[in-house]
């Protein structure tokens, strides 16, 4: 290996959470569209298609409950999540 050069390991988990990037990135463009580019925000429709694809994946952690539109987990007893 050269000098300064660094390994990069990629693993399943991370192609996973690439590819979930990516279904997320096109529903939240295909929100934008619906809405005619008018009103909202990008994090709005990233917020949602975030939520749609984890829904969908069933990725959502059980230990999460929700607030609004935002899931939280839950505190731990030492305040830290």
């Amino acid at each position: 290996m050269a000098k300064g050069a660094t390994e990069m390991t990629v693993t399943r988990r991370d192609i996973v959470e690439l590819e979930r990037q990516e279904k997320v990135a096109a529903l939240a463009f295909e929100f934008w569209l619906a809405r005619a580019f008018r009103g909202g925000s990008p994090e709005t429709d990233w917020l949602r298609a975030d939520r749609d694809v984890r829904r969908k994946t069933g990725s959502v952690s059980k230990k999460r409950i929700r607030a609004g539109l935002f899931l939280v987990p839950p505190k731990t007893p030492s305040g830290i999540v």
